[in-house]
């Protein structure tokens, strides 16, 4: 430190700007992909290869700049243009970063096509969807006291966008394919915008690369102009006023973040003459940041709608246990769930008439066995009043049923 505060000039500086900044988005990118690998909303691998792939190359671009400071006052590095030149322009180095822009890409095209879906439902997120029984009371399910196809219709009014709602986001529908060939010119533009810097050391560039640039400039400035555009009008359309801080707090830091990547990206297109290509990394951090943020956002949002529909439901069913176990219930649900089938079954088995009392009036030893498990309790308390009064016949022992009980143990018991 003494060494580097004593020869304090332009080049030191910027050098040591370069490589603060550097180590930053290298212990963010790190910490970023180790928050996606253990964060239980929806993430997709996509999105966390590019963090990997930007935290590798940060990392070998950190290396590289430590070395460089390391070996300037040996080399005697005066000289900014140098420090590009051996830094930035290189072939591997560009490439790697090329393919991190890229993957980048491709996520803003899935995040928009998720906006789109999601808004494109209808409803406002943060209000429930309710239909109005005969006493007035909401209700969000089929649970309530009215008829099902009454119900399905109100829920189906209740559902509907408007006219205008569902005009507007088939509109951005659309646009989205426009979107997805901007990406794609993009990317292309870049990677030639990359390959003529590249190879020109000299820091002069040529017409070619110039027009290249302005073109570059303009279709990066349509997809930031369409995902702000998307991204306000899902917040105005499908927000309602009563979320959440924690909703509020997203939307702010999603917004803060996406406008310190549109102006990084747009200023090292600007001043690109002045080799600043070192906020390359800082602006596809920040990008990476803004698509984590919009999935955080959309998870909250469903979290929260489904939070808000689970109020106040009437009407709502709650399962009966078996009546011939002292099974436990805790809010409403058994503990076992052998037993929750057990009931589905014998309810479907009592609709459909499977059972009756007549086909269990006579059953050889070469027909089909039936379980008392497979029967309805009403039909179980029907067979064993009938033959319990059978029981005062001297030549047959007393009916005592036990679990597992079948008919033919009965009749072929020699006792």
């Amino acid at each position: 430190m003494t060494i580097i505060h004593k020869s304090r000039d332009e080049f030191t500086t910027s050098v040591i700007i370069i490589n603060f900044f550097i180590c930053t988005i290298v212990v963010c990118s790190w910490l970023l992909l180790m928050i996606q690998i253990l964060s239980t909303n929806f993430k997709p691998y996509f999105l966390k290869i590019s963090t990997l792939d930007l935290s590798c190359s940060s990392t070998v671009l950190l290396f590289k700049i430590s070395t460089l400071m390391k070996s300037q006052y040996e080399y005697c590095y005066q000289d900014k243009g140098e420090l590009a030149t051996d830094i930035f322009n290189r072939t591997s180095f560009e490439c790697v970063y090329y393919i991190c822009e890229l993957l980048i890409y491709g996520n803003w095209v899935a995040v928009c096509g998720r906006l789109v879906t999601v808004g494109s439902k209808g409803g406002v997120v943060g209000k429930t969807t309710t239909t109005t029984t005969s006493s007035n009371s909401p209700s969000t399910s089929g649970y309530s006291h009215l008829p099902q196809q009454q119900q399905q219709q109100q829920q189906q009014q209740g559902k509907k966008p408007s006219s205008w709602f569902s005009n507007l986001f088939m509109f951005f529908k659309w646009t989205d394919f426009a979107n997805t060939f901007v990406m794609f010119i993009s990317g292309i533009f870049s990677g030639l915008q990359l390959f003529l810097h590249g190879s020109n050391g000299t820091g002069e560039s040529s017409e070619n690369s110039y027009w290249v640039n302005i073109c570059l400039m303009i279709f990066t400035s349509l997809r930031y102009i369409y995902i702000i555009c998307l991204f306000t009008f899902f917040l105005i359309l499908k927000i309602s006023d009563r979320v959440r801080f924690k909703t509020m707090t997203l939307i702010t830091v999603t917004i803060l973040c996406l406008a310190i990547s549109v102006g990084l990206n747009l200023t090292s297109l600007i001043l690109i003459q002045k080799k600043i290509r070192w906020l390359i990394p800082i602006y596809l951090f920040f990008e990476l940041l803004t698509i984590n943020l919009i999935y955080e956002f959309l998870s909250d949002l469903k979290a929260w709608d489904q939070k808000k529909e689970s109020k106040g439901i009437v009407g709502r069913e709650i399962q009966i246990g078996n009546q011939y176990d002292n099974t436990e219930y805790k809010d409403g649900f058994l503990y076992d769930d052998d037993d929750i089938t057990e009931e589905e079954d014998s309810s479907q088995e009592e609709e459909e008439n499977i059972t009756n009392v007549e086909e269990l009036s006579y059953i050889g030893s070469d027909s089909e066995v039936y379980e008392l498990s497979d029967m309805s309790h009403h039909q179980q308390q029907d067979i064993e009043q009938g033959i319990q009064g059978s029981s005062n016949d001297d030549t047959l022992p007393p009916f005592e049923p036990h679990p597992g009980f079948q008919m033919d143990d009965y009749w072929n018991d020699k006792r």
